[in-house]
């Protein structure tokens, strides 16, 4: 009752009396539109990434990353693995963590595992959360900072110097400092 089985579209000649009109109106062609799109962008728990990833918006991580997040606003998942330094707006984790994390709202819960410094505005901590190193507060954690240093690189520890004895030298004084 409302299929029509003939799919083509019917043409018409001109004639010099009437031209008949199509069957379908021409429509004009479609352009691709980009719009901005609220939803996150979604990395599942099946993905595995070596390399950055960059996003002006949303995202959930639920995979597993070996290199730097940088978005505006972030969702670590609880089986989550991530390697790398995460910059955004807002953080929050649910999974592992190794590397930094500057952002100006940074939450950790309780299943959250994170090994590195942590670099913020404001941050909160859940009970039973893991961290094992600094955190920071700053008034603006997205501006880099001005020692052009990371903030979980420490300074570098003076050089040790090597010495192999040889029968007949003489040892060398023991230096001593406070």
């Amino acid at each position: 009752m409302f299929s029509n089985n003939n799919t083509t579209p019917k043409t018409s000649t001109p004639s010099s009396s009437s031209p008949m009109p199509s069957a379908a109106p021409e429509r004009p062609e479609r352009k691709p539109m980009r719009e901005a799109s609220n939803a996150p962008s979604i990395i599942s728990a099946d993905v595995k990434i070596t390399g950055n990833l960059l996003s002006p918006g949303e995202l959930q991580f639920d995979g597993q990353m070996e290199g730097d997040i940088t978005c505006g606003s972030l969702t670590v998942g609880e089986r989550a693995e991530i390697e790398g330094t995460l910059t955004a707006n807002r953080v929050i984790v649910h999974g592992t963590v190794k590397g930094s994390i500057r952002a100006r709202s940074v939450h950790l819960h309780s299943t959250s595992k994170l090994s590195g410094d942590v670099v913020h505005e404001d941050l909160t901590i859940d009970s039973g959360a893991f961290i094992d190193g600094r955190c920071l507060h700053v008034s603006n954690p997205l501006e880099s900072n001005k020692g052009g240093q990371s903030v979980h690189t420490p300074a570098p520890a003076p050089k040790a110097e090597a010495h192999t004895e040889k029968p007949g030298d003489p040892k060398p004084a023991a230096k001593i400092s406070a």
